[in-house]
């Protein structure tokens, strides 16, 4: 039997699997947005998002004065206080549970990477920024990750999609393939 070549290893799903797949982290953040305008010279914008950056780095002073058993609370305190995210702030900063691909990748990579290198308890103490502005995120907890059993079938269409991409040849050949079953002639 001739090998596809896109049929998929054991070991490549498994590898996906162990390196890629991870639980689902409960998180917070307090998020401080650059008060920026369109008239604003590049200077103001560049004032604006400098104050920013310090309103979060004050914060992050405010937590590291704080016992670690307190924390939690602290956090959602702060958050109440000065989040400017009008979403979450009532809510103590909670974004609820999140994945690495839940929250746009492009938008959030630095704030989802963030979060993912924390420990339960922890927080980033360095500002993350996306391009809402500033933030301040808080892992509450980590859910065990799914099975392989699971999630096997996202992890095989995300490495044929990766397949795809990276070999645009073999989407034309696979078309050949599926006309010629069908005794398609185009």
């Amino acid at each position: 039997m001739k090998h596809h070549p896109l049929e998929l290893k054991k070991a490549d799903i498994e590898k996906y699997y162990k390196d890629e797949i991870v639980g689902d982290i409960k998180v917070s953040h307090i998020l401080i947005t650059p008060d920026v305008t369109d008239g604003m010279t590049d200077e103001e914008k560049a004032k604006a998002e400098k104050d920013a950056e310090e309103k979060i780095n004050s914060i992050i002073k405010e937590l590291k004065k704080t016992n670690s058993d307190k924390v939690k609370e602290k956090f959602e305190e702060l958050a109440k206080e000065n989040s400017q995210d009008e979403k979450t702030k009532e809510k103590g900063g909670d974004l609820g549970y999140i994945n690495k691909d839940t929250l746009d990748s492009s938008v959030y990579k630095d704030f989802t990477d963030s979060a993912y290198a924390l420990k339960d308890g922890g927080y980033t103490t360095k500002a993350v920024k996306t391009e809402l502005g500033y933030h301040v995120i808080l892992r509450v907890q980590t859910k065990e990750k799914a099975s392989l059993d699971d999630v096997k079938d996202t992890i095989v269409t995300k490495l044929a999609n990766k397949y795809l991409t990276e070999n645009p040849v073999a989407n034309v050949k696979a078309m050949q393939e599926l006309r010629k079953s069908y005794k398609m002639d185009i």
